[in-house]
């Protein structure tokens, strides 16, 4: 599945109406950006814009939620629980510094050379999806958006655990339950704290529900 960035997704979402509205507003202020009043409708465009907007920008995060989530889902449901193989030492390392771009630090850990890298290739692009969405979701960021947009973050990181913790039940063979419990370190060690530390640099504050999430996920697998 190709799934588009978030900021593809965000311009579409805009109906007729909205666009419009726009339109008539930046011909009647001549493009000014510029807080106005519309006299005839006593109300402030700046405030209007942004509530008009607010459904819009919380649609588009949604929308690009369910896409990841349902991309990785779809490849949970056919994971065969093996290491993902590169081929090559240059590939290996541009996956490393495209982690590390990510603010993955501890990446390097699940490599293995010559070119393998001892977690599946789903974990692996589901990481270069998040952490992406998150930042783009980050730059939408009001306060009045926080719930919205952290709710939404929360739910994709729970679509994950949730197949996990379900792998971690149903898959028996040994050398497969090592690949899924790798699987769980990364998200709980690595993945999930990368994506707190990206929403509190930006609101200022650890979002709960992601760290309830994270405790319920590490309590659900045996030490």
């Amino acid at each position: 599945m190709n799934i588009t960035s978030l900021g593809e997704i965000l311009p579409l979402s805009s109906d007729k109406k909205t666009l419009l509205f726009l339109a008539r507003w930046r011909r009647r202020t001549g493009g000014a950006d510029r807080e106005v009043l519309l006299s005839d409708m006593g109300l402030d465009v700046e405030f209007l814009l942004a509530h008009l907007m607010r459904r819009h920008i919380v649609e588009a995060i949604i929308n690009h939620r369910k896409l990841i989530a349902d991309g990785t889902q779809w490849k949970h449901s056919n994971e065969e629980w093996r290491p993902l193989n590169l081929q090559t030492p240059t590939a290996l390392e541009k996956l490393k510094e495209e982690m590390s771009a990510l603010n993955l630090t501890t990446f390097n850990q699940y490599c293995k050379d010559p070119c393998f890298v001892r977690l599946t290739a789903t974990m692996i692009s589901f990481a270069r999806l998040c952490i992406p969405h998150t930042q783009a979701a980050m730059k939408l960021y009001s306060q009045e958006l926080y719930h919205p947009i952290v709710d939404s973050i929360t739910e994709l990181l729970r679509s994950v655990t949730q197949s996990i913790t379900k792998s971690m039940t149903e898959v028996k063979d040994q050398e497969k339950v090592k690949i899924v419990r790798r699987s769980a370190k990364f998200l709980a060690s690595d993945l999930i704290p990368a994506v707190n530390k990206i929403i509190k640099e930006k609101t200022g504050k650890d979002p709960r529900s992601i760290q309830e999430l994270l405790r319920n996920f590490l309590q659900s697998f045996p030490s």
